[in-house]
């Protein structure tokens, strides 16, 4: 903190590795399906010298390391319309 203002400064060097699946349905002629999953293992390798300095081997900050998706749609031709919903959950997050 500088005069009351939190300043900002980059890290050294962050590695980030994983993986990502989607599964994409046509369930029916009218329904579809999607579902997501995401596996991220973010750590920092290096925290340089003007970030945290015991970060380093850490996990790093506001990534989370599994997501999850599903979205689906069903379709109402008669009516000119369709129907849908979406969620997502994000796990734990390091902060």
């Amino acid at each position: 903190i500088v005069d009351g203002v939190n300043q900002l400064s980059a890290l050294g060097l962050v590695r980030s590795e994983g993986l990502e699946v989607d599964l994409l349905a046509d369930l029916t002629e009218r329904w579809v399906l999607n579902l997501t999953y995401a596996y991220n293992d973010a750590r920092v390798l290096d925290a340089g010298t003007n970030g945290i300095t015991n970060a380093s081997g850490d996990r790093f900050a506001n990534a989370p390391r599994n997501t999850f998706g599903l979205w689906t749609r069903y379709d109402l031709p008669a009516w000119n319309s369709a129907i849908a919903f979406g969620a997502d959950y994000v796990g734990e997050r390091v902060s």
